[in-house]
């Protein structure tokens, strides 16, 4: 991994590709360049005398959590393994950036420089500070829309300028405003659905915002109630997504979170042709789902797996977690996580921490070292 500079001077680093002592690379590699599916993130170009394949750089864009990096950074080296000559530029924010990868980090990867890591800014230093203020964190969601959309726009600009011209930016979901600076420079884009129940995921909030948001409004308080979506058996309001519920409430917490979604989905929607959604699942595990999202143009490219050596914003600890879970009997353990942006009062811990024990059972609990 080495350091460069963009013409905007803008600090970022260069990965190779992922090799097949780097955890299986060669067969995946074998593995997805036979598939249409990638092709169709290409970008082609028409002569007179023949029709030629553009050499592709995709700009990867991730929301600064844990969850949408990982599935993000796999994606980038996924596509990396598909085509030999494409290019990628990982692009978080900046304070993510320092956090995956510190200027001291080793270099475990023999650089070629196909995979470019380069930050955007989300008009901070710090990135969110989590606390319990939801007008702060509101006002961090809004600020966040601006400062991205400015410095990503630049950050496109600048690698254009250096020879590196973006063929596709590809985004993960809380972004909305990434399709409008792609569609602005004239770069297609393609949403990257990362959640683990893709589909259905998908699926529910498309529905809601697309001629249901009243019903499950309407019902929101009785969980119970069933709602009926065309494609799906009967879901109860209470498996809904809380976005989708209580966050539609101007006061909740996570209320810009919902208006972040919604906005997502207005700027599919007004995407001309069909706006591209890639989602990590397969055909074969949720074909009805699939064949009924035809408003976009969906491509199932799933799953997209861990490769056992990622860079993450935590740093892993040398417990043997693995080998203490072996040594369970099967279905025995409870596991405990709240993600990497929640953080527990000492009394909520406390508390958590004490069911636990009074359970019986063996647990594995998971917080953050800042808790």
């Amino acid at each position: 991994m080495q350091e460069s500079r963009d013409s905007a001077g803008v600090e970022g680093r260069h990965w190779s590709a992922m090799s097949g002592a780097e955890g299986g690379g060669d067969e995946l590699a074998k593995g997805v360049a036979a598939s249409p599916i990638y092709c169709s993130l290409f970008l082609w170009k028409k002569t007179t005398t023949c029709l030629f394949r553009v050499q592709p750089h995709f700009l990867v864009l991730t929301y600064p959590l844990q969850g949408h990096i990982a599935p993000a950074l796999r994606l980038a080296r996924r596509l990396l393994a598909t085509a030999p000559d494409a290019l990628v530029t990982f692009s978080t924010t900046e304070a993510a950036h320092r956090r995956m990868f510190p200027a001291d980090a080793p270099n475990d990867y023999a650089d070629d420089g196909r995979l470019e890591l380069i930050p955007f800014s989300d008009g901070t230093e710090t990135g969110y500070v989590p606390s319990s203020d939801h007008a702060a964190f509101n006002a961090y969601v809004a600020a966040f829309h601006a400062a991205g959309a400015r410095s990503v726009g630049e950050l496109v600009d600048a690698l254009a300028a250096r020879g590196r011209a973006v063929t596709r930016v590809v985004y993960t979901m809380l972004l909305p405003w990434a399709a409008d600076v792609a569609c602005d420079r004239g770069v297609p884009s393609a949403l990257y659905w990362i959640q683990p129940a893709a589909v259905l995921a998908f699926y529910v909030y498309y529905h809601y915002f697309h001629g249901h948001a009243g019903v499950v409004a309407e019902n929101r308080h009785d969980p119970s109630f069933l709602m009926r979506l065309p494609g799906l058996l009967p879901l109860a309001v209470r498996d809904f997504p809380s976005f989708i519920t209580d966050s539609t409430d101007p006061s909740d917490f996570f209320h810009s979170i919902y208006t972040t979604t919604h906005d997502m989905f207005d700027a599919l929607d007004r995407e001309t042709p069909k706006a591209k959604v890639i989602i990590n699942t397969c055909q074969e595990l949720e074909p009805a789902p699939l064949a009924a999202l035809g408003a976009y143009d969906v491509l199932p490219i799933g799953p997209v797996l861990p490769a056992g050596d990622e860079a993450g914003l935590f740093k892993q600890d040398d417990a043997k977690y693995i080998e203490w879970l072996d040594a369970k009997p099967a279905d025995s353990v409870v596991y405990v996580s709240f993600g990497s942006l929640a953080r527990m009062a000492k009394e909520q811990l406390e508390e958590l921490l004490q069911g636990l024990e009074e359970s019986g059972r063996p647990y594995l609990c998971v917080v953050r070292k800042d808790n």
